[in-house]
């Protein structure tokens, strides 16, 4: 890879990621089904995005494509916020799916080939579980605008609720439900019903027992082993 293409990564940058992801997936139960809340998690979001690009600027061209996939999926996001519409809650969903599916897999890259492990690459690692998460959330609201009904259970919003509210509340919960699927836990308070919905959750699940028993034990594996070789270089 050419130097000139490549840019210096912030020194703690999957660290502040991490603490995004985590403050974006709390601050809505915290106070649910209130508009200030949706308008939190929308703000939170959007930082989210901003911060990924961030943490991921270890190349110019990477950066640049993190860019233009995240301006138009904020812009749609607060588009949304002041002309309320399908259309236009269905673009911003279908931008955001593209964007975090990028960040996903350059996340993916960065961790799996990490040569030497240190505290923030296992920030890395929790994050691209997050995120992960995070990403099929968003999938299946698409699938949802997309085959209306594709999940039974209660995750829609009170009766009445602003446009803003109904979508952060029905996100929230269909993030919540991936990262059930993701875990394997399997609540049944949401259900997929329709065939799409019932795929990509299938896939999900084993995806992510995948990533736990490959992915994040083998960063924790060399971590420890670094770990390991620097107390034996200072008892010698």
């Amino acid at each position: 890879m050419n130097q000139d293409w490549k840019l210096t990564s912030p020194k703690y940058s999957f660290a502040i990621l991490f603490f995004s992801l985590v403050g974006f997936l709390s601050i809505h139960p915290i106070i649910p089904n209130h508009f200030w809340a949706s308008l939190s998690m929308q703000i939170l979001f959007s930082l989210v995005l901003l911060v990924t690009v961030y943490s991921l600027s270890n190349h110019r061209v990477l950066f640049f494509i993190g860019i233009l996939l995240a301006i138009p999926s904020i812009g749609l996001l607060w588009a949304y916020v002041y002309y309320p519409s399908h259309w236009l809650e269905l673009t911003a969903a279908i931008a955001s799916m593209f964007f975090l599916l990028f960040a996903t897999i350059i996340l993916g890259h960065r961790v799996f080939y990490a040569r030497r492990v240190e505290a923030n690459m296992i920030f890395g690692a929790v994050s691209l579980y997050l995120m992960l998460g995070i990403f099929c959330g968003v999938l299946y609201g698409v699938i949802d605008m997309v085959v209306p009904h594709s999940f039974a259970g209660d995750y829609h919003s009170v009766p009445g609720a602003l446009p803003l509210v109904k979508h952060a509340t029905k996100q929230e919960n269909l993030i919540y439900f991936s990262f059930v699927t993701l875990t394997t836990l399997g609540y049944g308070d949401i259900i997929p019903v329709s065939d799409i919905a019932r795929s990509v959750s299938s896939m999900q699940a084993v995806l992510g027992q995948m990533y736990i028993a490959t992915i994040l034990a083998r960063i924790v594996a060399m971590f420890t082993r670094a770990e390991n070789g620097k107390q034996k270089e200072k008892r010698l």
